[in-house]
């Protein structure tokens, strides 16, 4: 159902408005049954008082109720007859009230007890009243309706092609007039409006939940990057069942973003949870798709399975609900296989950006420093460095730079076999490489002597 509004202070300008609009609907294929809400009254008599009136000190108001007493009557008496309470009612004869030169020639009483004829101190036209009078913020307002056929055209098409050759200008054609979509056309656009606000506030509540986890502004970022894939996926999924967008489907999409959100926060907390054990950043990446790929499909699958039912109903009571069902299945299945392997890639690159962003606010603070090696970092600690330097150390080594370290000291022989580092995995990493180096310097001294 098409609906335009059209206000205005003119009841003329509205009623040609509203004929123009009609026959420009018309000719649009695919609009049907066009009406508009004016409804045409019966035939009246209009009053309007002379200036001779208000100098005798006559108003409108007098003229009125002295002309509705002769007509439709005044109330004078009540005669209790029985159980019953008959009214005495005094009017004109019906002879009188059914010709109309009685009416102009009726007598109007003046304030000081004479009498004129009505004709004498007013003007009577004879014209047409409204059935019904509609108005918003005090304008008068004729709605303009048509239906409309799905299989030939669709209400954006045919609101586009108005706006452009009618509506636009009928502020130029009829100066103080306004339009606006109204009934069911202007709820949903009102409610997609609501959707539009509350869903820009929940992606602000999921980006500072997920910034307090992860304490990190970017990280986030990169997790809410997989949801526009989601919403791709609801509209390819309408494009395959063959369904039109539904404001029930924008309801599903929403619904998409918090579920393919949930998935992706597993993925890099459990990248993150690597990292922090010391294990290297592509080997971190590794583990975390491996684990996380079962059961992050497994609930992506069982979503989509669960929902099958719902797409495949056929009821009149389920049909409103199917849309949001298409969303949220191919929105969660798309966007799953497509996260599996843009977060990974994500993840890496911002560690990359991250160490560019380090190496260029070093550079600006006053110049590159050299940074001590990793070995240095090592002999520091030897030689009675602070806990935190230990500390610190734990956050740049990887295994393969452990065994590397350790191998290094074994060389040297007469250095003990304590490992500077507390993590488990570094640390055998490190006395690993430690044993190698020190059979290596036994060997060389060995075959020197």
């Amino acid at each position: 159902m098409l609906d335009i509004e059209l206000s205005s202070s003119s009841l003329s300008d509205l009623k040609l408005a509203a004929d123009a609009l009609k026959e420009r609907m018309a000719s649009i294929n695919g609009l049907y049954q066009i009406t508009d809400s004016f409804q045409r009254g019966k035939q009246e008599l209009q009053i309007e008082l002379k200036p001779l009136a208000r100098n005798l000190g006559l108003s409108l108001d007098d003229v009125a109720m002295q002309v509705r007493q002769a007509y439709h009557g005044a109330d004078v008496q009540n005669i209790q007859r029985g159980e019953q309470d008959i009214k005495v009612v005094v009017r004109y004869p019906a002879e009188e009230r059914s010709s109309l030169w009685y009416l102009e020639n009726m007598s109007i009483r003046m304030r000081d007890g004479s009498t004129v004829p009505l004709l004498t101190i007013a003007e009577i036209e004879y014209g047409e009243g409204a059935a019904q009078i509609n108005r918003h913020n005090r304008r008068r307002v004729i709605r303009v309706r048509a239906k409309l056929d799905d299989n030939v055209t669709s209400t954006p098409k045919v609101m586009m092609a108005l706006k452009g050759e009618y509506l636009e200008s009928i502020p130029e054609n009829f100066p103080g007039m306004k339009w606006d979509v109204s009934g069911v056309q202007k709820e949903k656009d009102e409610f997609k409006a609501y959707l539009a606000k509350a869903y820009w506030i929940a992606i602000l509540g999921m980006y500072i939940m997920m910034a307090t986890l992860f304490r990190s502004y970017a990280q986030p970022l990169m997790v809410m990057f997989a949801i526009p894939f989601g919403i791709i996926g609801a509209l390819v999924g309408h494009l395959v069942v063959g369904m039109e967008v539904t404001l029930w489907s924008l309801v599903g999409m929403i619904a998409v973003s918090g579920i393919v959100v949930n998935d992706n926060l597993v993925l890099v907390d459990f990248m993150n949870r690597n990292k922090e054990k010391g294990i290297d950043l592509m080997e971190s990446i590794r583990k975390a798709g491996a684990s996380r790929f079962r059961p992050i499909m497994l609930t992506s699958l069982t979503t989509f399975g669960g929902l099958v039912p719902l797409m495949l109903e056929t009821s009149l009571q389920a049909q409103f609900l199917i849309p949001m069902a298409i969303s949220i299945a191919f929105g969660v299945l798309f966007a799953t296989l497509v996260s599996l392997v843009l977060v990974p890639s994500t993840y890496h690159i911002l560690h990359d950006l991250n160490i560019s962003l380090q190496e260029l606010m070093l550079f600006f603070s006053g110049g590159p420093k050299q940074k001590p090696s990793i070995a240095e970092e090592v002999d520091r600690s030897y030689d009675g460095g602070n806990e935190d330097d230990s500390e610190k150390l734990q956050w740049h080594v990887g295994l393969d730079e452990a065994y590397e370290l350790g191998h290094k000291e074994g060389l040297k022989g007469d250095v003990p076999r304590v490992s500077p580092f507390e993590l488990e995995v570094l640390s055998a990493s490190w006395e690993a490489g430690w044993d190698d180096g020190n059979e290596e310097f036994q060997a060389n001294n060995k075959a020197s002597t």
